[in-house]
């Protein structure tokens, strides 16, 4: 990697939303983050946390070159827009987490890859699990479909490479140019918590660049670990987030004008069997005591698919009120 000749500024933007904890681990990583030639300000959005969110960020201001914003609107989506409204950005402008770690020399990875490839303006880096030390893993989240679909891995593509059609860059590990962004390009504000239990707000905002003419270009020896908390492995938390997935996916194939999903909201009779659809997944999923790994993913599945019943469901109101 060759060093970058000319001073390059970057704002680093973390939304945060009652993890003080892990917060703080994740900026006292930062700490370590080398930032020789390099003008860098961390903006922290505190998305109207109840705990000691606002302090941890503030007892940061003599360690790292941080900004304290606070969005009482909940949701990921508004936390990250108030910043891209409000912030003077550098001229990168990465995307992380509050629950990551990062190695040595991300953002300076982040600042060569911007000056090596200047024909792309959207990049991004891989993201691999940290596990919890003192905590027995059940085998069922190490299975490949598990961690890639509930706890965020993406894996190396091998070399510097514009990503596949077909893959994105991590929500957690992504960075973009400031005049990408003075473009318009905001996150849709009915994703990333809320009212509506969706996800997916980097998905579809990473989409949307690149229909635009901004195809993502992945870097490698970028990653940042993904700090796994130990509640996040009970069964009932990512049956939950399973259930938000879903959910996203049927909303996300809407924005993108999905046949399968408008055919499925014009019709009353499917709507029906959905309903009934529901209370099956329901009473199956409680009637099973004990979880081999194979039924467990299975029930994930079902869980998946309820998430996204639930909201054809609620487009397909939408769309009869339209009628």
């Amino acid at each position: 990697m060759e060093p970058v000749e000319n001073q390059v500024s970057l704002s680093v933007l973390i939304a945060t939303y009652n993890r003080a904890d892990v917060l703080r681990q994740t900026l006292k990583g930062m700490c370590a983050v080398e930032r020789e030639g390099l003008d860098v300000e961390f903006v922290v959005i505190d998305n109207n946390s109840g705990d000691d969110t606002s302090a941890v960020i503030d007892s940061f201001k003599d360690r790292l070159p941080i900004r304290h914003l606070f969005q009482p609107r909940q949701g990921k989506s508004a936390a990250l827009n108030l910043a891209l409204d409000t912030v003077e950005l550098g001229e990168i402008v990465a995307f992380t987490d509050d629950d990551v770690v990062s190695g040595r020399d991300w953002l300076k990875r982040v600042a060569w890859s911007c000056a090596t490839w200047s024909e792309y303006s959207v990049f991004g880096g891989e993201l691999y699990n940290t596990w919890p030390e003192d905590t027995r893993l059940p085998s069922w989240v190490r299975n490949p479909e598990v961690a890639r679909k509930f706890f965020g891995t993406r894996e190396s593509l091998g070399r510097c490479i514009e990503y596949p059609e077909n893959q994105l860059p991590t929500g957690a590990n992504f960075w973009v140019r400031k005049a990408v962004i003075q473009q318009g390009f905001r996150f849709d504000e009915l994703l990333g918590a809320g009212d509506i239990p969706r996800t997916g707000e980097d998905t579809v905002f990473l989409r949307t660049l690149r229909s635009s003419g901004f195809p993502p270009f992945f870097v490698t020896d970028a990653g940042v670990g993904h700090l796994i908390q130990a509640s996040r492995l009970r069964k009932s938390e990512v049956r939950r987030l399973a259930f938000r997935r879903g959910r996203s996916e049927a909303y996300k194939q809407a924005l993108q004008g999905c046949s399968a999903v408008e055919s499925a909201c014009s019709q009353r009779a499917f709507r029906r069997m959905l309903s009934v659809g529901y209370r099956c997944v329901i009473a199956w999923s409680f009637s099973l005591p004990m979880y081999p790994q194979w039924i467990y993913i299975k029930n994930l599945r079902s869980w998946w698919n309820y998430g996204y019943a639930t909201e054809l469901l609620r487009l397909s109101r939408v769309h009869d009120a339209i009628d």
